[in-house]
């Protein structure tokens, strides 16, 4: 597989778990989504205003650890050698271990810490391809992208815009196919469900890797022109 093929394969597996999960979090846990702060941003404050504290302190807990995944996908490729899809695709799959464990009783902000680090440190990582920008973990603005390319296709004749579509579209069904998913498995098989999520990620880890060898051979091809143009040159 070539190494772009590889590369856009990856980018729509994962949106397609990250439409999954944030399925799974919606269902199991009343409504809350564990792939963006906004909404918790929004109740930190109201819950600050109100004087609901102990709320305050769990939704202040979930914003560290939403900040601290961000802040770790720019200290891990400059602090280590560790490769960072690899990292993210890790803790995506503790993160569902570690919800499948989870009782549904307890509380519902609680249960989704494993997610919001998880899937902070996703957005970060897996952030498009072919020249793209696309978050793998939401799609408002792959929403807003699609949208504008058509416009602009149908309305504006930008021929350029086909391929943006393309791409738009493709992410897009991904993640909602991984939403319409999630509805079946949830109400199979509960909190547990999260651990179907494992499959695609499995499938996301062979595609990464895919993509490094390809990346390896390149290299490599590379590296053996310039030794042969060097010894003519000598």
């Amino acid at each position: 597989m070539r190494e772009d093929q590889a590369e856009r394969w990856l980018h729509y597996v994962m949106s397609l778990i990250g439409g999954f999960l944030g399925g799974y979090a919606i269902l199991n846990r009343s409504g809350l989504l564990g792939a963006a702060q906004t909404s918790n941003m929004i109740n930190t404050v109201l819950n600050l205003a109100g004087g609901s504290f102990g709320d305050l302190a769990i939704r202040l807990g979930a914003l560290v650890l939403y900040v601290s995944g961000i802040v770790a996908t720019v200290l891990i490729p400059r602090y280590t050698r560790w490769d960072l899809k690899n990292v993210s695709l890790a803790l995506d799959a503790a993160a569902v271990m570690i919800l499948g464990f989870l009782p549904q009783g307890m509380d519902n902000m609680l249960a989704l810490y494993p997610l919001f680090f998880a899937l902070s440190v996703q957005w970060c990582t897996f952030q498009g391809c072919r020249g793209y920008a696309s978050a793998t973990v939401f799609s408002t603005n792959n929403l807003r992208q699609f949208a504008t390319a058509v416009a602009a296709f149908y309305f504006g004749r930008e021929e350029k815009m086909r391929e943006k579509i393309k791409f738009y579209g493709a992410t897009l069904t991904a993640f909602h196919l991984g939403v319409a998913a999630s509805w079946p498995c949830c109400n199979l098989a509960g909190v547990k469900s999260a651990w179907i999520c494992l499959a695609p990620l499995a499938v996301a880890g062979y595609l990464a890797a895919a993509g490094r060898s390809e990346e390896g051979v390149k290299i490599c091809e590379c590296r053996g022109k310039r030794a042969k143009v060097r010894g003519l040159a000598g």
